[in-house]
């Protein structure tokens, strides 16, 4: 990872997937009422976010911990259980690998095929995870970087193979806002962790806030792994307030709708790129005829520079995927008009 974003200000950035729906307008009365709280330590477990989320998500605030994003739920995970072997269905979210190595555990890789049905990979994918036996089986849903969803079938199969041998089923659920689509977390289901990022939706990347649902033995197994003060205070005001702004789902709702399907169709009809099936706020591509690199160069030596994200770094993908970032109508248009701009130069 360590990959996306961080560009110079001044490029318009699709490799990031952040709701463009939270606007400095909005965010402004939230933060300057909590101004207060930088003055002080915040709650040292973020309790008051930890009972929003109880009451959204309709689950008891003991299977619930808050951290520093859901990359340091994730880092405090693997401290706390030290799985000896970890299956990944990849290519996904390279931060999944690093996380559990760094602990010592065995990390493999079980390859989506790309090219195939769904069904068939599904069961592919069920048949190395029951020969395997593995301590935990990591997945996310829809997935980073292809959009991709898998069925519900499918999620529930690895959770009672897991379950069989004592093993854990970890589901990366960051990006199902966008489509209300299931976390599949139950207060019963002993093996199943359940990630949530804060920022993609809310849009607050910044202020670095996640969440972990999970059997209560595991959530005080990672609290004592846990930095104390996780969250900073600002975002233990400002995201609860963000969560019950009725009108920014409306709003991001609309904006989802009109934008994902411009965007899909205007890849479609390019020569250049074929669009994957996505679920959430980014459109995975495969190119043909250019490389990623060569592409992103060349967005990013325009006028006005804009960026999108290679993927040569994801497991099973290479340099002929990109990954844009759906962001307000006027972006994507500056970058639907480039695109048509670089095939006419390219194949005029």
């Amino acid at each position: 990872m360590l990959k996306h974003g961080g560009y110079a200000k001044g490029i318009l950035d699709f490799s990031v997937n952040v709701n463009p729906c939270v606007t400095q307008a909005l965010l402004m009365p939230y933060i300057e009422r909590a101004v207060d709280e930088i003055g002080r330590y915040p709650d040292i477990q973020g309790d008051g976010l930890v009972e929003k989320i109880a009451e959204i998500e309709n689950i008891s605030v003991d299977h619930i911990i808050v951290g520093n994003g859901a990359s340091d739920c994730l880092y405090t995970c693997a401290r706390a259980l030290k799985p000896q072997t970890v299956l990944i269905i990849e290519p996904t979210f390279t931060e999944y690998r690093r996380a559990f190595e760094i602990v010592g555990s065995h990390v493999l890789s079980l390859n989506l095929d790309l090219t195939e049905q769904k069904e068939n990979i599904e069961e592919k994918l069920l048949h190395q995870i029951r020969k395997i036996k593995g301590d935990m089986v990591i997945l996310c849903n829809p997935n980073n970087p292809t959009g991709g969803v898998y069925s519900e079938a499918f999620i529930e199969q690895i959770i009672k193979i897991q379950a069989s041998h004592k093993g854990f089923v970890l589901l990366d659920a960051s990006f199902r806002q966008f489509e209300s689509l299931p976390t599949y977390f139950d207060e019963k289901c002993w093996n199943l962790i359940v990630l949530m990022s804060l920022t993609k939706y809310y849009g607050v990347p910044g202020l670095r806030c996640g969440y972990l649902m999970a059997t209560k033995s595991v959530i005080i197994a990672m609290k004592v792994e846990q930095v104390p003060w996780s969250v900073n205070g600002l975002a233990l005001e400002v995201i609860p307030r963000l969560m019950e702004d009725r009108t920014l789902v409306k709003a991001t709702q609309e904006w989802y709708e009109a934008e994902k399907s411009k965007m899909e169709e205007a890849l479609t009809n390019l020569s250049f790129t074929k669009p994957m099936k996505s679920h959430t706020n980014f459109i995975c591509c495969r190119l043909s005829n250019v490389s990623a690199y060569v592409l992103n160069q060349w967005l990013l030596g325009q006028v006005s520079p804009m960026a999108i994200r290679t993927c040569e770094d994801f497991v099973g993908m290479g340099d002929d995927f990109i990954r844009i970032g759906l962001k307000d109508a006027l972006s994507n248009d500056r970058l639907i008009r480039a695109l048509i701009r670089y095939e006419e130069e390219a194949h005029g």
